[in-house]
């Protein structure tokens, strides 16, 4: 029996009375779940610049709070498309959830940060420390390579189960010395005279996002899926022409000042079609496959899955593959 300890991501499937063999809708909308992450944005802007309906699709986009939520509604086949972290993406597979990576959005370059309270200044600073995480979830990778930069291990310290949006009110209630967050959730974080004591670009390649779509819907509906990545591929593509203005399309969905819109985008890499060839790409040292084996492997020591996940059924670039022609 697989063992699902994925705080805050997904609940025990049974407990739940999820039913992972229901079917999706073939009449319906496609559903998509997403968190506050720019790196998303693409998401809007194919809405926005109407690159969906010319693929001939019907969306119907839900905003979460968090990337545990959005994975939580993808498991319990609340939605059929799920923006989230290459770990998460894996994690809900070690579940017995019927997912397949089929696009790279983005990679965090910065935008992930190790925040600290005051007189807590490196790394090796928090030995015996309480830090914050999200157990079970890329939020746990993010702190468990952070550590191993000061040759630590999540061993080393005292592990307080608190997701990103709530890091910046558990330092100000004294509850942690340290925790992960990201932006927007930095802002609050700063507020509280926390400081950011390393950030994903000190870690590159560790924070992965991607889209994982219902397998079903692969296999009765390969061609929406199809029409989903190329809009995608457009949108990306446009934002990069027009990145002002496509940062003010998803500051709008984000309900924040464009301002730091662009100032959280200095801590991320796009992904465009390219950027997906080399990600799924078996010969890449800093492939998705890489990414994955080294998630996998914190996951599997620290008890969170037992069943490890196949990362080779996992990843799937049909789709991508099929846009080499279109270049």
């Amino acid at each position: 029996m697989i063992r699902l300890l994925l705080a805050g991501v997904l609940l025990l499937l049974t407990a739940c009375g999820v039913n992972t063999t229901d079917t999706t809708s073939e009449s319906g909308p496609l559903r998509i779940t997403v968190d506050p992450w720019p790196g998303y944005g693409a998401l809007y802007i194919a809405e926005a610049q109407g690159f969906f309906e010319q693929a001939g699709l019907n969306i119907e986009i839900t905003i979460l709070e968090s990337a545990s939520q959005s994975a939580q509604a993808f498991a319990e086949k609340r939605s059929d498309v799920v923006f989230t972290v290459l770990p998460d993406a894996l994690a809900l597979s070690a579940a017995g959830v019927p997912i397949q990576v089929i696009w790279a959005t983005d990679t965090s370059t910065g935008g992930d940060v190790l925040m600290a309270a005051s007189g807590i200044t490196t790394v090796a600073d928090l030995r015996g420390k309480r830090v914050a995480m999200n157990y079970g979830t890329f939020s746990q990778i993010f702190v468990a390579a952070a550590l191993a930069q000061a040759d630590l291990s999540l061993s080393d310290v005292t592990i307080v189960n608190i997701p990103p949006e709530g890091v910046a009110d558990a330092l100000r209630a004294n509850q942690i010395d340290a925790g992960h967050t990201y932006g927007p959730y930095t802002v609050a974080a700063s507020q509280v005279n926390a400081t950011p004591i390393l950030t994903s670009a000190d870690i590159p390649g560790v924070i992965v996002d991607v889209i994982g779509v219902q397998t079903e819907l692969i296999e009765e509906d390969s061609d929406q899926v199809q029409g989903f990545v190329s809009a995608i591929r457009q949108a990306v593509e446009w934002w990069q022409a027009n990145p002002e203005a496509g940062n003010q399309i998803v500051a709008a969905q984000m309900n924040i000042p464009p301002a730091d819109m662009t100032d959280t985008m200095t801590g991320l890499q796009l992904y465009g079609l390219e950027d997906n060839f080399k990600m799924f790409d078996t010969t890449n040292p800093q492939s998705l496959y890489e990414q994955a084996r080294f998630a996998v492997s914190i996951f599997s020591d620290q008890g969170v899955i037992q069943q490890l996940p196949d990362i080779s059924t996992l990843l799937d670039s049909r789709f991508i593959q099929s846009l080499a022609g279109s270049q």
